[in-house]
């Protein structure tokens, strides 16, 4: 299957939070405190770079960079809100995001946000690109996230383009 990326755009908060598996929304509540749509719309709002991922026209996640301080870009926040599309497109979604994250890098040299810890999907998939924990797991709204960071130094060299 070939994953399709689009803008993301506030039409499509819609149709990925029609989507998410109920955990999912679940965690964004407890982490954040909102409903998925105003989650993404926020992050949207915020982002410096979006994109929504599709396999036809499922869609299997929007994600996006957005800046940690309005004065510099040394580091962003990485966030991502999927759909149940993931686990049935599990080997062409995680093929397509080692692809996308040396552009998220251009962004800013370092990611983060944090991750429930629970969610052994998210932190596998977090692991296999490259993540480092920083901090001691912290308490939201009764579950236990940690902080995740993805740096270009962290990714194999052979997934980033360089020039000689």
């Amino acid at each position: 299957m070939t994953v399709r990326f689009e803008n993301a755009a506030v039409r499509h908060t819609k149709l990925v939070a029609c989507t998410m598996r109920e955990r999912d929304k679940e965690e964004i509540q407890a982490g954040w405190g909102m409903d998925p749509i105003m989650a993404m719309r926020n992050c949207l709002t915020a982002s410096v770079y979006a994109r929504t991922a599709f396999v036809g026209l499922v869609p299997l996640c929007m994600y996006g960079v957005a800046p940690l301080s309005i004065i510099s870009y040394s580091s962003a926040r990485l966030w991502m809100f999927s759909t149940r599309a993931i686990d049935s497109n599990a080997f062409a979604f995680t093929r397509a995001s080692r692809r996308e994250i040396p552009n998220l890098l251009q962004y800013a040299p370092v990611l983060t946000n944090l991750v429930d810890v629970t969610d052994n999907h998210a932190v596998r998939w977090l692991d296999w690109l490259g993540a480092s924990y920083v901090l001691k797991s912290q308490e939201r709204g009764g579950r236990m996230f940690a902080q995740f960071v993805l740096t270009a130094s962290k990714i194999k060299p052979r997934h980033i383009c360089q020039q000689g």
